[in-house]
């Protein structure tokens, strides 16, 4: 235990180190821009302010029009909006608003073309919602919520899809409707913004793509094998380390900022063969697992849960560990079925952040 928290500790202050700081821009709010270097976290929450330095000065931006970030090209801007926020569950006949909130944070742009721009915002519940601006007239929730109703000691479920509506009705002017079956998402919506900007002839379509859906990246493990082999008797009894190297792929999800995960690993293992009673070689075996799982928690250090199956772990192996965003990921697991008894691994990956793929 005491290795894993010094190695994480490491991984943790080299990447710190690395990428705390990203170059960029902020824009005042009389539209001067201004170069340097911007304090970036990867926000489950919409920022309120920034830190900014340049020239060797840092200061705190908060009354700011909006900041770019060079890598992606990321851009935010700042939002004033109220959200509303509503309760899990209310008795029949009973108002479901909770509370409503006058929100003013920095909101990303995740699309846009000459009519119309789509925001990304971060509640402060940390669910993603999207806000919509139309030939630069005031901006629109598109609203998406639900929760559960009591009625003469039953619950029922209440889903309102007001985005729908509100889409079909900003889009009439190109009779563009929003189906029944639209999915409240980035990629749904953005096809229909699509067509909206095609109708108006917009100039310059531009997207801002920024969902690192697809990362390829590296592992290095150890698995703990304890007596291997039977049915040969306890000749070799003692435990076994062996190291392991591979590649591991992520597939994160668009929703809940990519906190949902399928991930699939190819590794080289160096573990024994069975050559015979009394013998026991080494030899490269090949592993191969795929897993899904979610982090949770803050978006620079968070916890991660995950289930799954592999060649040498069984078919239900599970485990958890702590991630730093999402490039570090340093896990424990354990397999129940198919594995070799009391067998885990200890696995770090590494992640580098890829482009996602057109949509």
């Amino acid at each position: 235990m005491r290795h894993f928290v010094l190695v994480l500790s490491f991984v943790v202050s080299i990447e710190s180190f690395a990428q705390t700081w990203s170059p960029g821009s902020i824009i005042s709010a009389t539209g001067d821009t201004t170069r340097g270097e911007i304090f970036f976290r990867d926000w489950d929450i919409s920022p309120s302010s920034i830190d900014f330095r340049s020239g060797g000065q840092t200061s705190t931006m908060s009354d700011i029009k909006g900041f770019t970030i060079d890598k992606e090209n990321r851009i935010y801007e700042r939002v004033n909006i109220q959200l509303k926020y509503y309760f899990s569950v209310v008795s029949y006949g009973t108002r479901a608003v909770e509370r409503e909130v006058p929100t003013n944070v920095f909101a990303e742009i995740v699309y846009y073309n000459s009519v119309v721009r789509l925001y990304s915002l971060g509640d402060d519940m940390k669910t993603e919602r999207f806000l919509i601006r139309r030939n630069g007239q005031g901006l629109v929730e598109l609203a998406n919520y639900s929760y559960k109703v009591q009625r003469d000691g039953k619950i029922f479920q209440s889903d309102n899809h007001e985005y729908r509506g509100t889409l079909t009705y900003l889009l009439s002017d190109c009779n563009i409707k929003a189906s029944d079956a639209m999915a409240y998402s980035e990629k749904e919506i953005t096809r229909l913004l699509d067509k909206y900007g095609e109708c108006n002839g917009a100039s310059v379509k531009k997207k801002v793509d920024n969902r690192h859906l697809v990362n390829l990246g590296a592992l290095v493990a150890v698995r703990n094998v304890p007596n291997w082999i039977p049915p040969y008797g306890n000749y070799n009894y003692e435990t076994r380390n062996e190291p392991m190297v591979g590649l591991a792929i992520q597939f994160l999800s668009r929703k809940n900022f990519g906190n949902r995960f399928l991930m699939a690993e190819l590794a080289v293992i160096r573990g024994p063969v069975d050559a015979g009673p009394g013998s026991l070689a080494l030899a490269k075996n090949i592993e191969f697992a795929a897993y899904g799982g979610s982090f949770f928690g803050r978006k620079n250090l968070q916890g991660i849960v995950f289930i799954g199956a592999s060649r040498y772990s069984g078919i239900f192996e599970t485990g958890g560990g702590i991630s730093y965003r999402k490039k570090f990921v340093l896990t424990a697991s354990y397999g129940f079925l198919g594995s070799v008894d009391n067998a885990y691994s200890i696995k770090l990956r590494y992640h580098p952040r890829l482009k996602a793929p057109k949509s």
